[in-house]
């Protein structure tokens, strides 16, 4: 029996008491993740550090957040500011309901106004 806990599927990894970021859809939402990392960056107090935070922010990176962060240029990778603006650029939308022909079709379902009938009173 090994002492050290599996990893139960589906569950966020943790380092240092903020999860990793996988960029996947069972993760949490973009910008709350910021806002952990940011508590965790103002804890440590690199919260005024650009470059600090744009360090730390590469280590929570997994999968294919960690893949993004990779192909990102040298310059955005090392300003926090510009490399916050591309996470949320990039994953800000993740767990936003995309449009489909059916979420369309519901869209002029719901505008078009219906007449009432005799039998439907």
């Amino acid at each position: 029996m090994s002492a050290s806990p599996t990893q139960v599927p589906g569950a966020a990894a943790f380092s240092n008491g903020i999860a990793d970021y996988s960029g996947d859809y069972t993760d949490v939402d973009a910008q709350v993740w910021l806002d952990h990392f940011d508590r965790f960056c103002l804890d440590r107090k690199i919260d005024d550090d650009s470059v600090r935070k744009a360090r730390y922010f590469k280590t929570f990176m997994t999968g294919a957040a960690r893949d993004w962060y990779n192909a990102l240029s040298p310059n955005i990778q090392k300003d926090f500011d510009a490399l916050e603006a591309a996470f949320l650029a990039h994953f800000g939308d993740l767990l936003k309901p995309k449009e489909t022909p059916a979420s369309r079709y519901q869209a002029f379902l719901d505008a078009v106004p219906v007449k009432k009938t005799a039998e439907s009173l």
